[in-house]
């Protein structure tokens, strides 16, 4: 992957509020403008929680994407995602 030295190595992304935590099955790659298609699976008992790494590849670029679940409380001020 090809991220600016100063990009952090993982990436926090916004919880749905007043929904159960979930990742998006699919995000928008911000190298191609491509679609990137969640590689992780939820933990044995099915939940997502806050801090759990989730990964995604791009389809076009092949770029692979680590981000973290956040908590409610780091989202919630986040109005404009």
């Amino acid at each position: 992957s090809m991220r600016p030295p100063n990009s952090p190595e993982t990436t926090l992304i916004p919880a749905r509020l007043g929904a159960v935590l979930e990742p998006e099955a699919t995000i928008i790659c911000i190298d191609c403008g491509g679609r990137c298609h969640l590689l992780t699976q939820p933990r044995e008992d099915g939940e997502w929680l806050p801090g759990d790494i989730v990964a995604y590849r791009c389809e076009d670029c092949r770029d692979r994407w680590d981000l973290v679940l956040p908590d409610d409380d780091e989202s919630a001020g986040d109005q404009a995602w």
